[in-house]
């Protein structure tokens, strides 16, 4: 069985108008560095968003402040335009692993900040944007 997330939290976006400079953010405890984790990010849209896939920025900052950025693209749906994910509501969820087998650096508060780098400077039709941080599964 697997074991509950170590954190998980989905934050919504303006879903009318998602700001090229409006930060998404997460803060969570390490509490064990030697073990490593898998980080996934969470995209709910609704069909009405334009795009196939959204590139983020994802940042993440360690307890002394030494930042690390990479470019993400997330890709939401197959060339003939249907939705990856689970639909509830109209609004379509899909996790993405992110980082599997992290080491963290050291134990303490992390945080990750997530923007979109999508050409246009407002998005619409994502709704939230979510983090989960759990323990990795070790493949045998």
């Amino acid at each position: 069985s697997a074991e509950p997330p170590l954190y998980q939290q989905v934050q919504p976006v303006n879903e009318d108008s998602w700001l090229a400079d409006s930060l998404v953010s997460f803060t969570f405890s390490i509490d064990n560095a030697i073990i490593p984790y898998d980080i996934a990010i969470r995209i709910e849209h609704r069909p009405i968003y334009l795009y196939r896939n959204l590139y983020l920025f994802i940042t993440t900052v360690n307890p002394v402040g030494t930042t690390k950025t990479d470019t993400v693209n997330a890709i939401l749906s197959d060339n003939k335009g249907h939705w990856f994910g689970e639909k509830a509501n109209d609004v379509y969820s899909l996790t993405l692993l992110y980082r599997p087998h992290v080491l963290f650096s050291a134990s303490g508060t992390y945080q990750i900040k997530v923007e979109q780098a999508m050409r246009d400077t407002a998005l619409t039709g994502i709704t939230s944007i979510g983090i989960e941080v759990r323990k990795s599964i070790l493949k045998k």
